[in-house]
């Protein structure tokens, strides 16, 4: 499934639920929600968030970014199997760059954005995404899906994204909140 970026560029789902545990030791780690790459070479973690059902929060944006940079760290420390893999699996030849992607429906966004109590969020995680970058050479992405619906897939039947899915930066859709 390949998705057009904001800036143009194309993202491609090539894993699902992708497991980081390497040994016995390593459980509890947790999966990758989604395994991606950017324009065939540049590979991606997708950190997805769906609205709550029953209308509370789901887990914060921050939380969001901060989960998707543990899964980055394990990844870049295994990315020689992971390029190997995705190479022999999926025929893709990723570089050494790792790009973090916070997605979520806009809904999810919107319910941030116009939540008074949770303060001027967005400035800050984009402060943060500029210090990563600088540092540790991650570039995030925080994005929104509009006209789209995804269904998690439970109890043994695989996630299903429809519609057209169309991706649009969170500080866009913030300036059309604003308005």
């Amino acid at each position: 499934m390949e998705f057009k970026l904001p800036d143009g560029r194309v993202l491609e789902f090539i894993d699902y639920q992708m497991p980081l545990k390497a040994k016995q030791g390593d459980k509890g780690i947790g999966k990758v929600d989604l395994f991606g790459v950017i324009d065939h070479k540049v590979p991606a973690v997708i950190e997805l968030k769906i609205d709550s059902a029953n209308g509370g929060q789901a887990d914060s944006p921050l939380r969001a970014l901060l989960e998707g940079l543990a899964y980055c760290a394990i990844i870049e420390k295994n990315l020689a199997k992971i390029t190997a893999e995705a190479f022999n699996k999926f025929n893709k030849k990723l570089n050494r760059e790792l790009t973090l992607v916070v997605l979520a429906p806009d809904e999810y966004w919107r319910r941030y954005l116009q939540n008074r109590s949770a303060g001027d969020w967005l400035p800050e995680i984009k402060k943060i995404s500029r210090i990563l970058k600088d540092e540790l050479n991650i570039d995030i992405l925080l994005l929104a899906m509009s006209d789209s619906e995804f269904d998690m897939g439970l109890e043994g039947m695989p996630a299903k994204l429809t519609g057209n899915c169309d991706l649009v930066s969170v500080e866009t859709l913030a300036l059309a909140v604003q308005q």
